[in-house]
């Protein structure tokens, strides 16, 4: 991941700041190759698309196991902004932006955005929102923003 960006809002004008830091796992492997720490998780925050995070998964052994690896924003003391009080408790988050690598092989086509539900084993997750149909190279607004998805069918068979 180059880029994720999180907003309060559907039209990603209220930014989530997260006094409470960013947090990621690094993937299924025990140990981490050295110099790994330049993919750290600032790095998917750092509004720079020259760098990266990298999970510690590897594509040609299957790469990452379904809901094992993770980027996260913790609020810590932040207030939970809610734009429509009558939302789910859960759904904070309206809108994400995310910039993910060029490259096929190192990109998911699909994320769930979750949140902890404040349960005290921290497998208790509630899934906001699954997003699907994602690619590389360039910025994914979801939901995509009225008039903002294009496509271009071809008219010959």
């Amino acid at each position: 991941v180059f880029e994720l960006r999180m907003f309060w809002d559907y039209t990603c004008t209220v930014p989530v700041r997260g006094s409470g830091g960013i947090k990621a796992s690094t993937g299924p492997s025990i140990s981490l190759p050295d110099g790994w720490e330049i993919y750290g998780p600032e790095k998917a925050f750092d509004d720079d698309i020259t760098t990266n995070w990298n999970s510690n998964c590897r594509t040609s052994l299957g790469g990452c196991p379904p809901r094992q690896v993770y980027l996260a924003v913790d609020l810590g003391d932040d207030p939970l902004i809610r734009p429509d009080p009558w939302a789910s408790p859960y759904a904070g988050v309206k809108c994400i932006q995310l910039y993910q690598s060029p490259h096929l092989m190192r990109q998911a086509t699909a994320v769930s955005l979750v949140v902890w539900t404040g349960e005290f084993d921290y497998q208790y997750y509630h899934v906001v929102e699954t997003y699907t149909a994602l690619t590389g190279g360039g910025w994914h607004t979801r939901p995509p923003l009225e008039f903002g998805l294009w496509r271009l069918w071809n008219t010959v068979p």
